[in-house]
């Protein structure tokens, strides 16, 4: 008798895909709350250090790893990240 084939198995989720989204999500969360509280500066803040960590996130992780949040190719996601959250941190500094 010819051996028998496993059936194919199906690939479970990694919870680690979705930490990256995760982080993203809660400090934007905490953003909204700052500025539900009027603590725009302090929501710009975080807005741009989100923006930063999404961006160095980009530049190291493998798009796997960080599902949406892969949206074009990495030079374009790391630049308009960067580009964004500096212009976001640069209006925070000049008051």
């Amino acid at each position: 008798m010819p051996p028998v084939a496993d059936p194919p198995v199906k690939p479970r989720a990694d919870w680690r895909n979705g930490i990256a989204m995760a982080v993203v999500l809660v400090l934007i969360a905490a953003a909204v709350l700052l500025l539900l509280a009027s603590r725009f500066r302090r929501a710009a803040t975080v807005l741009a250090v989100t923006l930063f960590g999404v961006g160095t996130m980009r530049l190291v992780a493998p798009a796997r790893r960080l599902g949406p949040l892969a949206v074009r190719s990495r030079g374009f996601d790391v630049a308009f990240c960067y580009a964004v959250g500096s212009a976001l941190a640069w209006m925070v500094l000049i008051e």
